[in-house]
This record gives structure tokens, C-alpha cells and sequence, in this order.
């Protein structure tokens, strides 16, 4: 990637963030309610990673209630200094504990679970590009 291209992605980025900032808090819990039945229609099998949202992303409590409902459980990444592992959750309400960072995650003590079991995984991110890649 060249500067101009990284200054570029770095702006809009931005510009995505404050978007989703000033999103009505009605807008973003309908578009939410929206993806989650997409994700919910997509998904394959049982070992399913979703993530606890921030407030200015896509809520999936809602996927990560039907996935335990579904399947018995689901994955959520946790992050432990700088290492991010991927535990197993059957009960959210007493699994998940609201990290340093703000952003709820598994206890400790829940089952880790290797990438490579995974059979769908949906990663947050503020923007992709028409082609699929992350923004941020």
C-alpha cells in the first residue's frame, strides 16, 4: 500500500466513524435487528465467532442469543494484553465481563477454541471495500 493510499483509507475510515456516530440510535438498532437475520440465515454449523459490540457498531446479541439457543454456544474473542484468543460461551449473562477496554468478553475460565474449528466467523470492522477487505 502506498501513503496515499493508506492517507486515503485513514480518511475514510474517519469519515465512516462519524457516520456511524451520528447514526439515530433507532436507525442503528433497526439495521442491526436487520443483519442479525442475516447472519443468522448464513451461518453453518455450530462453532459460530461473533463479538460483543461497541455502541457505534453492529449490536449481535441477538445472533449470540439464537447461537446458543441453536447450537448450545457460540465463540467471542477475548484479548489479553496484546494476545486475542477465542473462547466458547453457553451462557452470556454470566460468561461475559466488560474488559479494560470497555468491550464485554469471555471469563477466562471459559473453553478456548482453535480458529480452525470455526465454521463461520463474523469480524467487526468500520468499512469494507466492494471487494470484502476490512477497513478498520
Amino acid at each position: 500500500m502506498t501513503d496515499g493510499q493508506d492517507l486515503e483509507k485513514k480518511a475514510l475510515r474517519r469519515q465512516l466513524k462519524r457516520a456511524l456516530k451520528a447514526m439515530a440510535p433507532q436507525s442503528r438498532a433497526a439495521q442491526s435487528a436487520a443483519i442479525n437475520l442475516q447472519i443468522q440465515e448464513m451461518w453453518e454449523g455450530g462453532s459460530v465467532l461473533l463479538y460483543a459490540a461497541l455502541p457505534n457498531e453492529v449490536n449481535l446479541d441477538a445472533s449470540i442469543r439464537a447461537a446458543v439457543k441453536q447450537y448450545g454456544s457460540c465463540v467471542l474473542p477475548r484479548v489479553d494484553g496484546s494476545t486475542l484468543s477465542l473462547h466458547r460461551i453457553s451462557t452470556p449473562e454470566s460468561q461475559l465481563v466488560v474488559s479494560a477496554y470497555g468491550i464485554r468478553e469471555p471469563i477466562p475460565s471459559t473453553p478456548l477454541v482453535s480458529p480452525a474449528s470455526l465454521t463461520t466467523a463474523i469480524i467487526p470492522g468500520v468499512g469494507f471495500t466492494t471487494a470484502g477487505g476490512r477497513l478498520g
